[in-house]
């Protein structure tokens, strides 16, 4: 199914990956979303359960392996063209989670950049406006 103007919702994760004063955010390459920084993550694959598409996408993303702490919500990504047609339909289960391993870098081409960014410092970057809500309710 395409991504773009698809005939459903599609199912994604998210994973708030936090260590002392810090989460890890990523900058998308392609819509939606380009040039925004948002959580690492991705759709969910036929068969496979949301924790471990969560685990699976941090990895690919990342390079890093990660423990999910808890189940921080789900957030709707709906987004429309200029004629009021459905671009992009995600619902996008998030997770808190710490790293436990593996080497961070940039692993994914779907990446610009990727990045530990201190919570003093967050309101610098631009965020989608469901990601910077979600992170002052569950974070600051």
């Amino acid at each position: 199914m395409e991504r773009e103007y698809p005939s459903y919702a599609m199912v994604g994760v998210g994973v708030l990956i936090r260590q002392d004063n810090r989460v890890l955010l990523t900058q998308r390459r392609f819509e939606p979303d380009t040039g925004l920084w948002t959580l690492p993550g991705g759709l969910v694959e036929l068969g496979e359960g949301i924790r471990e598409a969560a685990k699976r996408e941090t990895k690919e993303e990342t390079g890093l392996d990660i423990e999910i702490e808890r189940l921080l919500g789900v957030v709707d990504k709906i987004v429309q063209d200029e004629d009021g047609r459905i671009r992009y339909h995600y619902a996008l289960i998030d997770f808190l989670a710490h790293p436990i391993g593996g080497e961070f870098k940039i692993c994914s081409s779907e990446l610009l950049a990727a990045q530990w960014i201190s919570l003093d410092e967050i309101d610098r970057y631009p965020l989608p406006r469901e990601l910077k809500s979600f992170i002052e309710e569950f974070v600051i």
